[in-house]
């Protein structure tokens, strides 16, 4: 059975470069003050449920691959938001070890 998510309780991230949808997204949902309401991270579709959460409610996001988001949600709709991605260069790694055989 899969899960259903019913309308205007979702946010779905996907990432600004291709369109494709991002899973593993951690979220953080809290009010305007700051206290966390709900916190998770998103399914394999990208998508968070807003079950349970007052309006307005401040969303963050962080994700390895991607720059956080700061955002306020004013009402209970459906959501997209598109993530930009890190691109990171990383010079060259030499990796190096030593062996020491020993008996049983």
């Amino acid at each position: 059975m899969l899960p259903f998510m019913a309308s205007g309780q979702s946010v779905t991230f996907y990432s600004s470069e291709d369109n494709i949808n991002i899973p593993g997204v951690a979220v953080q949902i809290s009010t305007v003050k700051g206290k966390t309401i709900k916190s998770g991270i998103t399914d394999a579709s990208g998508q968070f449920s807003l079950k349970g959460v007052d309006f307005p409610a401040v969303l963050k996001t962080q994700h390895l691959s991607f720059s956080p988001t700061i955002d306020t949600l004013y009402q209970r709709t459906d959501y997209r938001f598109a993530l930009t991605p890190i691109i990171t260069d990383l010079d060259e790694v030499v990796v190096t070890g030593q062996f020491s055989p020993q008996s049983v």
